[in-house]
């Protein structure tokens, strides 16, 4: 692997900064998703043919159109909502989500009945949450006149009431 920054001696012997290099990762099943949504998106037979062609490697018995909640976003149409939730099985836990929220303009869910998320941050919104929203440092915004900063995130207060399914 070619590194990407060197030691101070112009090779790779310095530990100290000869091993500081990204390598950026990438699932497999992530490459499908992307593909079968950008496909669907210009196609959508294509498009369902390759999400039902993945989603029958993980559930033999998949069905497509079963899985069609809009989380308060009735504007996605019902194969966007299918790539969402095969999206959100996939890669549970893995930090994607908020990209996808914030892409497809869905809102979240997290107060319903049998919930496990944890009491006092099951919040519930009709649109990507005000709190998703990533804040620049101040350094940046101090030294860069063209750089304005994005409002400072406000989580909301308690638990929202049970989302009704």
């Amino acid at each position: 692997m070619p590194l990407k920054f060197r030691g101070r001696d112009g090779n790779h012997t310095t530990n100290k900064d000869a091993y500081c290099v990204d390598v950026p990762l990438m699932r497999v099943e992530e490459m499908v998703l992307i593909e079968a949504e950008a496909a669907g998106r210009q196609d959508e037979n294509r498009g369902k043919a390759l999400l039902e062609t993945f989603a029958k490697t993980r559930d033999a018995d998949y069905v497509y159109g079963k899985h069609n909640e809009a989380y308060n976003n009735s504007s996605t149409s019902p194969f966007i909502n299918e790539i969402w939730w095969q999206r959100r099985v996939e890669f549970w836990g893995e930090g994607l989500a908020m990209y996808d929220v914030k892409r497809l303009n869905k809102g979240i869910i997290r107060s319903y009945a049998g919930t496990n998320h944890v009491n006092g941050y099951r919040w519930n919104t009709n649109e990507p949450p005000q709190w998703m929203t990533f804040c620049i440092v101040q350094t940046e915004t101090n030294n860069n006149s063209a750089c304005t900063n994005n409002p400072t995130p406000i989580a909301p207060k308690g638990n929202s009431p049970e989302h009704a399914w």
